[in-house]
């Protein structure tokens, strides 16, 4: 999901999806491609079948820009076998 959003419940039977923006909770209705696009990958995630919820929630945390940022996994394993960064800004 690449809108503001954020997981704001879960339990053994429902996830619900907070959005940022109405228009994207509207997108996302039960019925939809999309809806069911993004039930079947919470299936892939989790290993069983959810019932998704998506609400919107104007002040809801966009997971995207709250993760910090994460290196690259090959410059990770180039500094785990001896090698060093010659750019400070990488």
């Amino acid at each position: 999901l690449n809108s503001g959003c954020d997981v704001i419940a879960i339990n053994d039977r429902v996830i619900t999806f907070g959005f940022q923006y109405a228009y994207m909770v509207d997108k996302l209705a039960k019925g939809t491609d999309a809806h069911r696009h993004l039930s079947r990958a919470v299936e892939q995630v989790f290993g069983v079948a959810l019932d998704v919820s998506c609400e919107h929630r104007a002040g809801v945390v966009d997971r995207l820009k709250a993760s910090p940022a994460r290196t690259s996994h090959l410059l990770e394993e180039a500094k785990a076998l001896g090698g060093t960064v010659l750019d400070s800004s990488i």
